[in-house]
């Protein structure tokens, strides 16, 4: 055989090889984009940004009838927890126990139903007393020598803030968005204790927006 004509055939052989490779390289790129179900190119879309909570729009005195509304449905998911639950804790060891009274969210409800009533300094005396009652199951909750449900711990934290705000509402270094939170952590307790549905959480929040502003925007409450 002519020599020229096989180092022909050779470099034809060789071309259609690299040409079959390269076609199922590039096959095989194309199947592995498509089993990740997107371009690799592809940029992944940001996170959406945070819903602007309807409530942080409200005049502080709403907001703390919201929260005060909300609680008492909150103690539902309280005292269905204390009726089979202990109470206490020890934080340490060598510590004795500390028990919370399981009426402490019920009455401190009372008085701060008083106050949002226009009786703040009748309810006053009796509302810083109760703050004290918090002190300690607040810290073990933080510390974490007590351990509750989460909804559990929503509810009374959400009540202790609420108690935290009216104690300090007229001190320079009072935290104005202690009733935003409160509100916040109040409607976790109802949609996470299970008690309450979307949808039943929704309407409750209807039911007081109408209560609140009845017919106009005047208020500022979206209806």
């Amino acid at each position: 055989m002519n020599f020229g004509l096989l180092i022909l055939l050779l470099l034809i052989i060789l071309v259609v090889v690299a040409w079959y490779l390269q076609r199922a390289n590039g096959n095989g790129t194309a199947t592995a984009d498509s089993a990740s179900g997107s371009p690799s190119s592809l940029v992944s879309p940001s996170e959406k940004e945070p819903v602007f909570s309807w409530w942080e729009q409200l005049p502080s005195d709403l907001q703390f009838d919201l929260a005060i509304f909300l609680a008492g449905y909150t103690l539902e998911v309280w005292n269905k927890y204390t009726d089979g639950h202990a109470l206490t804790w020890r934080n340490s060891t060598s510590s004795p126990w500390v028990r919370l009274d399981p009426f402490l969210l019920t009455r401190t409800l009372q008085s701060l139903r008083v106050a949002v009533n226009g009786h703040e300094r009748r309810a006053g005396q009796s509302i810083r007393a109760l703050m004290e009652e918090f002190i300690d199951p607040v810290v073990a909750l933080q510390d974490g020598t007590w351990s509750t449900d989460y909804p559990v711990k929503k509810c009374l934290l959400a009540i202790y803030n609420l108690l935290k705000s009216v104690i300090e509402k007229d001190e320079a270094t009072a935290d104005h968005g202690l009733y935003s939170l409160s509100i916040g952590q109040l409607l976790d307790c109802l949609d996470l204790s299970g008690l309450y549905s979307a949808d039943e959480i929704e309407n409750l929040l209807t039911v007081w927006k109408k209560s609140h502003n009845p017919g106009s925007l005047a208020s500022g409450i979206p209806v």
